[in-house]
């Protein structure tokens, strides 16, 4: 194999402001949404027996730090234990990527 004669060099403040902007916050934003349609569209519900209150899927975004986040959480005692019988937030994940 041949080995390329490209170097790249990386403009370290650069990174750091395009991580910390409000253009990938948005992005970030957006994916995060797209996680939470997509899970509550899976129609869980929760409390009462069988159940009569949709799972209480929510985003959560922070812009302040270096960096902007975002974060899919499920605000509910039994949130654990429904991620852990059906994947609810992995198999959601899917929707952040188009």
């Amino acid at each position: 194999m041949t080995r390329s004669s490209i170097l790249i060099e990386l403009n370290r403040s650069g990174i750091k402001a395009l991580l910390a902007s409000s253009e990938v916050q948005a992005m970030l934003e957006g994916k995060a949404a797209a996680v939470v349609n997509a899970a509550k569209g899976r129609g869980i519900l929760v409390g009462g027996d069988p159940g009569d209150t949709p799972l209480p899927v929510e985003a959560i975004s922070e812009a302040s730090g270096a960096r902007a986040k975002a974060m899919v959480s499920i605000n509910h005692p039994a949130g654990i234990a429904v991620e852990a019988k059906h994947r609810l937030l992995v198999g959601s994940l899917d929707a952040a990527r188009s």
